[in-house]
């Protein structure tokens, strides 16, 4: 099986509302399961839908939620099979009922045609509902990776709507462990195909499909039945030719698709709108809407700025001065967000973290020299403190702080947050294909030896051509994040919330304990800042884990990879020497019982010990400033808790274990925070502390550089344990 176990139920559901780790059906139910019968199927349904409830009410009532664990492999072996992201019926090569399915067999190839005849409902994150066949036989459906674990009834109604028309794609029949008895198994969301959402709606009259799509698209806010409906008014007007109607359903459509996020898709509207009609003016805002989505800036600002000149209203105003802001930041890398470091170093919330466009500066996606596999290098020399990335998250999900989940939870939140993305958009599913995979057998990365065109990540470059069809393979996007799975933590960025995410192009930055950039995190945007001055063809590197630690467990399993700088190979051709240290640090660390007074004095007695050695050793002074940095936590409690040993002659400056966290670990928010312990305000250091600053967050003047310095030195306290 790929990846993680996916599909523990048993382990994760109350023993009180299971019987053998299952929920308890009776016999005749199952025997009804076992015979697709229509009344057998609701009532499962309705016994399953009280059961989960129940256990949801109790998990939140105990202050956390433990619940099934999404999966893209069933828990028989069969595969999640890859979906095209554009299909019909017709594609598939045989068309099959409940009763040609036998259970525990996978029918590539096969589509299932049938109708969802009962209220669909959230167990945990899997959607369940029942679909009746062709023969009129039913069977219950369970779709995993279409819902997050908190996913509203409404949103749950609106994908999965009663009554209506479906196509299931390469259907499976399982017999499903946590709910007894056969199940339609449905683990890619595209498997499971809306054809009608009102297929008993047969009005004819183009004017009430354009009502009730309006209706469903301002109202009741379900953009997937308003787009439905606008599609089916669309098939009225063409039969009767009427343009100027047509123009009007296709821009109404293209809302729907906006608010979807299925932004090609509404390009296509509206070019066709403005094909009838090019001086529609809906038609051309709504365009200038679609290509901001599709970060196509320059021509966004040429139709806001068309627009505005007819109606100079503030909403059109607005829309175009947003348009000339991304357009600026997208070419020239021109971001102002002073207002939003001064608010964070007035320890003040923001509500909104401001919206910032992609960029891609003086950066390449290339091989590297050593055989590593792909990275990201420098096509020009750059400046510390230069602006060189910032990419927007494909995907992104914060925790619930009054129902936390499991690890394994919040991993299948991510995935189908990713999936959700990668099914709205071509571009952003090739993005993500380009990315390297983890082996689902060994977990171990697996890199590619194909390098990305630029393009691919690039604002204003226009529609992506495709030179093959693109599947959604859940199978594949769940090894990708497996592998790749950026994790912001609250001491490690300027904001103060836990996040999981992904970011496409700077998942190619390589790891270093020795980083050349910055990075750092604005709303939903990712920057990247040069945090050394570099030449051209240089490789970006960023530490994956704790730079600050050293070389030990901790620091090999926060990092995941094999570490080749020099400052690996000199704490490993040390290792000797620094045993007796190194444990005495570990086992400091790890200590439960230890008042902390004597914690910090056994600490910083370690730094005096360690300082010795390294004089003892004949090092460059770029070795011993490596090994300072591996445990700055120890010379932190000798200078800021120990004062017995402020007599100590040996040991450096405060300000000397300052520039040897910057000159090893730039750019690193902790690395930031651990110079404002040693560095107070007016001792003439301040410059050392403005510059990691440029190679945190970029190059800002003093006062947004003083209240960076002033957040960091409000989280410091996270430093010391």
């Amino acid at each position: 099986m790929a990846g993680v176990a996916v599909w523990n139920v048993v382990e994760n559901l109350h023993a009180q509302d299971l019987v053998g780790g299952v929920f308890q059906a009776d016999e005749a139910v199952l025997a009804a399961l076992q015979s697709f019968s229509r009344a057998g199927v609701v009532a499962a349904h309705k016994q399953l839908r009280q059961e989960s409830a129940a256990m949801e009410a109790v998990s939140k009532s105990q202050g956390t939620y433990r619940g099934c664990v999404p999966s893209y492999m069933d828990p028989h072996g069969l595969p999640s099979f890859p979906v095209p992201l554009v299909t019909s019926r017709s594609t598939l090569c045989k068309n099959v009922g409940l009763v040609d399915l036998e259970p525990g067999r996978a029918n590539p190839g096969s589509v299932l045609h049938g109708f969802l005849r009962v209220e669909a409902f959230r167990c945990s994150n899997v959607a369940v509902t029942a679909l009746e066949d062709d023969s009129g036989r039913m069977a219950r459906v369970l779709a995993l990776n279409s819902l997050f674990w908190n996913s509203s009834q409404e949103e749950v109604a609106r994908i999965f709507p009663e009554g209506a028309e479906v196509l299931v794609k390469h259907p499976c029949l399982v017999e499903a462990e946590f709910c007894q008895g056969l199940a339609l198994w449905v683990p890619n969301p595209l498997s499971l195909e809306i054809v009608s959402y009102f297929p008993r709606m047969e009005v004819g009259e183009p004017d009430v499909y354009l009502s009730w799509g309006s209706k469903e698209l301002d109202e009741r806010k379900n953009f997937l039945a308003a787009a439905d409906l606008f599609t089916r008014c669309l098939e009225c007007l063409r039969a009767c030719g009427d343009e100027t109607k047509m123009v009007v359903a296709l821009v109404r459509r293209a809302e729907a698709r906006i608010k979807l996020e299925r932004y090609e898709e509404a390009l296509a509207d509206v070019e066709k709108a403005l094909a009838l009609d090019r001086h529609d003016f809906k038609s051309l805002a709504v365009k200038g809407a679609v290509l901001l989505g599709l970060k196509q800036y320059g021509s966004s600002t040429s139709c806001f700025k068309q627009v505005a000149e007819v109606e100079a209203s503030p909403t059109y105003r607005s829309l175009y001065d947003a348009s000339l802001r991304f357009n600026e930041q997208s070419e020239r890398g021109v971001y102002d967000l002073s207002e939003h470091y001064l608010a964070a170093g007035a320890n003040v919330e923001e509500d909104r973290a401001p919206e910032l466009a992609d960029f891609v500066g003086p950066v390449k996606v290339a091989m590297t020299r050593d055989g590593r596999g792909r990275g990201l290098f420098l096509t020009e020399s750059v400046s510390v403190g230069q602006l060189l990335l910032v990419s927007n998250a494909v995907a992104m999900v914060f925790p619930d702080e009054d129902c936390p989940v499991l690890e394994v939870d919040k991993f299948g939140t991510l995935l189908t947050a990713v999936l959700r993305a990668c099914m709205a958009s071509p571009r952003t599913l090739a993005q993500v294909y380009s990315l390297a995979e983890s082996d689902p057998v060994t977990g171990l990365t697996i890199d590619k030896n194909e390098v990305p065109e630029m393009e691919l990540f690039q604002p204003n470059t226009g529609s992506l051509e495709l030179h093959e069809e693109l599947l959604l393979d859940v199978t594949r996007i769940a090894n990708i994040l497996h592998c790749i799975n950026e994790n912001g933590k609250a001491a490690d960025t300027l904001v103060t919330r836990d996040f999981d995410g992904l970011w496409t192009l700077p998942s190619f930055l390589n790891h270093s304990c020795l980083p050349n950039v910055g990075v750092h995190y604005v709303g939903k945007a990712l920057l990247v800042v040069a945090a050394r001055d570099m030449e051209a063809e240089t490789e970006l590197v960023r530490s994956y884990g704790s730079a600050l630690a050293p070389w030990n467990p901790m620091r090999r399993e926060s990092i995941r990879v094999e570490c080749r700088c020099e400052r690996c190979a000199l704490e490993k051709r040390l290792e000797e020497e620094l045993r007796d240290v190194s444990q005495r640090f570990d086992a400091l660390l790890n200590a439960t019982s230890m008042v902390e007074s004597e914690f910090h004095k056994q600490l910083g007695e370690l730094a005096v010990e360690l300082e010795r050695k390294v004089w003892d050793m004949d090092l460059r002074e770029a070795e011993k400033q490596w090994l300072r940095t591996s445990y700055c936590l120890a010379y932190l409690s000798f200078y800021l808790r120990n004062e017995t040993c402020q007599r100590e002659k040996t040991m450096p400056l405060k300000e000397d274990i300052a520039r040897a966290l910057h000159s090893t670990s730039p750019g690193f928010s902790k690395t930031l925070m651990a110079m404002c312990c040693l560095l107070e305000d007016g001792n003439g250091s301040g410059g050392l502390l403005e510059d990691e600053c440029f190679a945190l967050c970029g190059r800002q003047n003093h006062e947004v550089a003083a209240a960076i310095v002033k957040q960091a030195r409000y989280k410091e306290r996270f430093l010391l344990p």
